[in-house]
């Protein structure tokens, strides 16, 4: 008797152990949107007040760039980021043909995204209009990716080929 009431404590304590850890998933995906949260200098899980805050429309949707990003998106993706950069890889791969064709068929741009934050801003300017004057003519990282060899207009020139 004093065996099965043992046992039984023990599971509960398990079960209520394992249910109140995070699973590793949601661990990266919180650790990623801490970083994007950080990059735009807020703190916590909304910035200023409650709620998603503004979005931005366009291309039919409200994009919600400190947010994480659609799980049916997410898995869907033939080769997942390490930066979602909250709703930006998602704004970019759906929207920009150049940037989903050089995702998919080159692993050194996915080298360059997974590492470089000028190079994921370089191409988040390239679509989003307002901000990122550093990235725009004249700027100081005016068409930075440019030194990786790639173009906003598609294409591949200087080394690197396409990679599998």
């Amino acid at each position: 008797m004093k065996i099965t009431l043992s046992l039984l404590a023990l599971g509960a304590s398990t079960l209520f152990s394992a249910m109140a850890s995070p699973s590793v998933e949601n661990a990266i995906v919180n650790d990623q949107s801490n970083v994007v949260l950080k990059r735009a200098g807020e703190r916590g899980g909304h910035g200023r007040g409650r709620g998603r805050g503004r979005g931005y429309n366009r291309f039919g949707r409200d994009w919600y760039f400190d947010s994480l990003s659609d799980s049916v998106f997410i898995n869907s993706l033939r080769y997942r980021p390490s930066f979602f950069y909250g709703q930006r890889f998602q704004f970019l791969f759906q929207n920009s043909l150049v940037f989903r064709n050089y995702w998919n068929t080159d692993d050194y741009f996915r080298s360059c995204w997974n590492r470089d934050t000028l190079f994921r801003d370089a191409w988040f300017s390239t679509l989003y209009p307002i901000g990122y004057p550093r990235f725009r003519a004249g700027g100081i990282y005016y068409n930075y990716f440019d030194r990786f060899g790639y173009s906003r207009r598609g294409g591949r020139r200087r080394g690197h080929g396409r990679r599998h």
